[in-house]
């Protein structure tokens, strides 16, 4: 049976998991052989998940120490291989070497982030424009910045005190421009923008205000028949469910055009209706709403059908 490496162990990258700044790798390897005994081993290090060494031993002994440089920050791999003496080669065992930038922290700030947030348009809840995040520069090591593996750009928003991805925007390389699709975010105001690289390390956040539309249903009328100089409701519903103001305007039909004649403002209650009172001379009319706060752009509903008010 071919030699199989039982331990992979590490001096300057203790941890697979965690980032070191280190340039070069330093560790031991150690096997077993129940059928004859371990003469040597094969190893690469390299970038690709699955390579596998030949059988030229690299060492020679029963024990290896393996030196390696990592220079570029990301994620490396060991590949190694046990080799018996009469020249059996083991599976190959592995091991991730994360290398960070040589300092702690990637430095995207607002000044050297431009975060262009175009008009959000919510339709039927669904957010259907982009957010765009063009990183000018990312500060990392020397002049000019170590360029990075590949990184992530996670859209967050918050809710409370608490912070939550609602969509990712993926590339590699030091500079360049990504978008990514919001789904439904009409209730929320306060977003950003992290960058994560590619040995786990986030930037400082650049932070964005976002103002989606609410919704507006039809107003239609509390009655079937509306007398002149008689109070009548026009009503509807508003969402987000909230307390907000909502403004109904009544439009005169003349021919082919629209006259606007009145506007009322009133504020929804809690569950989102709201009832606008009017007294219009005998004529045709047709009604719209709109609605607009510190968390929502200004939203208009569909007009009305034509309401005869007699």
């Amino acid at each position: 049976m071919p030699p199989k490496v039982i331990a992979i162990r590490s001096s300057s990258h203790a941890l697979e998991t965690t980032g070191y700044a280190q340039a070069s790798f330093t560790g031991t390897v150690h096997a077993v052989d129940s059928a004859s005994w371990v003469r040597g081993y094969s190893w690469v290090v390299d970038r690709i998940p699955g390579t596998v060494p030949d059988g030229v031993p690299e060492s020679i002994g029963a024990t290896a120490s393996v030196t390696a440089s990592v220079t570029a920050p990301g994620k490396w791999y060991l590949h190694v291989r046990a080799i018996d003496a009469a020249g059996n080669a083991g599976p190959v065992a592995r091991r991730t070497i994360v290398v960070a930038p040589s300092t702690a922290t990637i430095v995207v700030a607002p000044s050297t982030a431009t975060i262009t947030v175009p008009k959000i348009v919510v339709a039927g809840y669904r957010a259907t424009s982009k957010v765009t995040a063009s990183l000018k520069s990312l500060a990392s090591t020397g002049t000019p910045a170590a360029p990075l593996d590949g990184h992530t750009l996670l859209v967050q928003k918050r809710a409370g005190t608490v912070w939550s991805t609602i969509a990712t925007m993926s590339a590699s390389g030091v500079v360049g421009s990504y978008a990514a699709t919001l789904p439904a975010v009409w209730n929320a105001t306060a977003m950003r923008v992290e960058l994560v690289d590619n040995a786990l390390y986030k930037a400082v956040p650049a932070t964005f205000t976002l103002k989606p539309r609410a919704r507006l249903s039809t107003p239609v009328a509390s009655t079937s028949a509306p007398r002149a100089s008689r109070a009548f409701s026009m009503k509807g519903t508003l969402l987000p469910k909230h307390a907000g103001v909502v403004s109904v305007t009544a439009y005169r039909v003349s021919g082919t055009r629209l006259v606007r004649v009145s506007t009322k403002a009133v504020t929804a209650t809690s569950t989102g209706g709201y009832k606008a009172a009017f007294k219009l001379k005998a004529g045709v009319y047709r009604f719209q709403a709109t609605h607009s706060d510190a968390g929502h752009a200004l939203t208009k509903s569909a007009l009305s059908l034509k309401v005869r008010v007699r």
